[in-house]
């Protein structure tokens, strides 16, 4: 009885540790996600900046010219 006892619990013990795994691989991957999708942002950002000042640079040229 001791024996089977002490072997639910190791295996509660692993099926504890292998939730906490997977908790930490999912927040891991979420995070992963969170910081491709800011930096897409960024740089999306970043390009229509640049195009609209391209974009401001040609009007001033194409009114000095």
């Amino acid at each position: 009885m001791k024996r089977n006892i002490f072997g639910m619990r190791k295996s509660i013990l692993m099926v504890m540790v292998m939730v906490m795994v997977m908790v930490m691989v999912m927040v891991m991957v979420m995070v992963m996600v969170m910081v491709m999708v800011m930096v897409m942002v960024m740089v999306m950002v970043m390009v229509m900046v640049m195009v609209m000042v391209m974009v401001m640079v040609m009007i001033v040229l194409r009114r000095y010219l």
